[in-house]
């Protein structure tokens, strides 16, 4: 059961807004807003006794608030020897040039905040130098000339901070952005989960460190060295938001959700409820994933945030009408956004417009360099228009961006397939495989890889693992395992499979020509097999004969073959 959310987490909430905008960090501060203001009403104006800031956050330097609402586990990684009276008064000081440096840093015009602000004295407007440094820095595209800018970056931090970089959570996560964007990855994690320590209330340093989470089996390692209680509703946040982010939800976060919506917490939050319409979609549950999503946009019409998620689930179920609608209500809106630019791409891809879904993915790339899924989906459209080469190389994007997402790997399969590069194809299958074990289009994928290089074994084991994601209604992999069965000469296993095809087909009300062909297989091997069902291949033939399958003439064939071996046996 997580941490009840009081009267005491509602003003800490207050305090991460204060703290983060007044440092240009307004992604944190719209998320604390956010969810402070789907807060009970008569939890959030409760009024709170006062606290000494010594008493509130003992690691977290000079951020006057109120107490917090789950005790703060002290780091063992570093001591505080700041003068608090000290640094309020180089704040003050400060003010009037952070309030113009906050402006300028909110224009993006990075380098008059740093010739604002590069003298003063107070943490939070060194913080905000650095700041500014880091975003500059973000421009540069090619990875050879991003780690050179961050390598500079990074000594400059050091001549400016020294040891005073360690005595405030702030500009420990600026460190850990540094380190992050220098690939330094268990640096970044630790500098991460020092800010946590100081301040949990700024959720920039929470998507820091998921950000170089790579897998569950991290999540759950990293978990540990995590502050505040195990029940916290910060750490359930965080978890929730990284597994949804690795594709690995399930129903215990579906329960966590529903549980943090409920009226104890937060309900009718529209984060949660993009949360919940996230795992709901990688699980493949479409139709419950656009519920969830309607609720959200029901609470925050104009959301931008996973609404390229939301487009996703309506591509894959062709809700042309409403993909259309949204396209054009969110261009009017933020044109500019990746979130929108996504969606609008998936409007024109389900509309057959690939060159124009090319043109707004890559427009998607361009605004997040970052935004993996834009790069891998450019690549999809690039192999619908048989551009293998112009495919091979956004996806090797994509996995510059993220080494782990399947996605990417398994196009440079198809890429590569449609060059008959069967082999390096085989490779890259084998990659997403490894990283996707149950997704069902992997193993299809590779198993007709290993079929176009003549080693059925290899394939018929591919798709027997596929049988373990795949639909029990579904026939499709069956028929394939029955393929393989019968190039390999094995027509007893591969009769055997059509006849699970028959049988799903009539449990599920099929009509005859969906499963005619299956029993034309049975029929046939049973025919020529000694002792064969005889009684069996009749219902068959005859079924199929007396229908409108394609195959009538076929089975009315064999059934008079049956017919008139059954009549020279008597």
């Amino acid at each position: 059961m997580a941490t009840l959310v009081d009267a005491y987490f509602a003003n800490d909430l207050r305090v991460a807004v204060r703290e983060c905008n007044c440092r240009g960090l307004t992604k944190g501060a719209q998320w604390a807003s956010e969810l402070l203001i789907t807060i009970p009403e008569r939890k959030r104006t409760q009024r709170v006794p006062d606290m000494t800031v010594e008493k509130m956050y003992p690691d977290a330097g000079y951020l006057p608030g109120v107490a917090p609402s789950a005790p703060i586990v002290q780091s063992k990684h570093w001591k505080r020897d700041l003068d608090l009276a000290a640094q309020a008064a180089a704040e003050l000081i400060d003010q009037d040039r952070i309030a113009l440096g906050r402006a300028a840093l909110n224009r993006k015009d990075y380098g008059q905040t740093f010739g604002i602000l590069h003298d003063a004295k107070s943490l939070k407007a060194q913080f905000m130098v650095g700041y500014a440094l880091y975003l500059s820095g973000m421009g540069a595209l090619e990875r050879k000339h991003r780690i050179a800018k961050f390598d500079m970056i990074r000594f400059t931090l050091v001549e400016r901070l020294g040891d005073a970089a360690y005595t405030d959570p702030f500009l420990m996560y600026l460190y850990g952005l540094v380190h992050a964007a220098l690939d330094l990855r268990a640096e970044a994690i630790e500098f991460a989960i020092k800010s946590i320590v100081g301040f949990p209330y700024n959720w920039c340093a929470w998507e820091l460190l998921a950000d170089c989470i790579r897998d569950v089996e991290e999540l759950y390692s990293i978990s540990y060295l995590l502050p505040l209680s195990r029940d916290h509703v910060l750490r359930e946040l965080f978890h929730i938001k990284k597994v949804t982010e690795l594709q690995a939800g399930g129903e215990r976060e579906l329960s966590m959700t529903m549980k943090l919506l409920g009226p104890g917490f937060f309900p009718n939050n529209p984060w949660l409820y993009s949360l919940r319409g996230s795992i709901l979609y990688y699980m493949h549950d479409l139709p419950a994933s656009q519920i969830e999503f309607e609720h959200m946009l029901n609470r925050d019409p104009w959301r931008v945030d996973s609404i390229d998620i939301y487009s996703f689930a309506l591509h894959v179920t062709q809700s042309d009408r409403k993909l259309s609608r949204l396209s054009r209500e969110y261009l009017l809106l933020a044109k500019d956004r990746p979130e929108v630019c996504c969606l609008v791409a998936n409007f024109f891809s389900l509309q057959g417009r690939s060159d124009l879904a090319t043109i707004y993915f890559k427009r998607a790339a361009d605004l997040e360099p970052k935004y993996i899924s834009a790069w891998t989906l450019m690549g999809h459209e690039l192999i619908e228009q048989k551009n293998s080469h112009a495919a091979i190389h956004t996806y090797r994007r994509a996995i510059e961006i993220q080494r782990d997402d399947f996605r990417a790997w398994y196009g440079l399969g198809q890429a590569y397939e449609l060059l008959n590069m069967h082999q390096l194809a085989l490779y890259y299958y084998e990659r997403a495989v490894s990283l996707s074990a149950y997704d069902l289009r992997m193993w299809l994928a590779l198993g007709s890889c290993y079929e176009e290089l003549g080693r059925f074994r290899e394939a018929l084991d591919c798709y027997r693992r596929a049988l373990i994601p795949a639909n029990p209604h579904d026939d499709f992999v069956l028929l394939k395992i029955a393929k393989v069965h019968a190039e390999l000469g094995e027509d007893g296993d591969a009769a055997a499979y059509h006849r699970r095809v028959v049988e799903i087909s009539q449990a599920n009300g099929r009509e005859v020509p969906a499963y005619a062909k299956s029993a034309i297989e049975v029929a046939n091997y049973q025919m020529v097999t000694p002792n064969g069902d005889k009684e069996l291949a009749k219902e068959l033939l005859t079924a199929v004969s007396s229908s409108n399958a394609e195959d009538v003439e076929v089975a009315t064939n064999l059934l008079k073959k049956l017919q008139l071996t059954a009549g020279s046996a008597s």
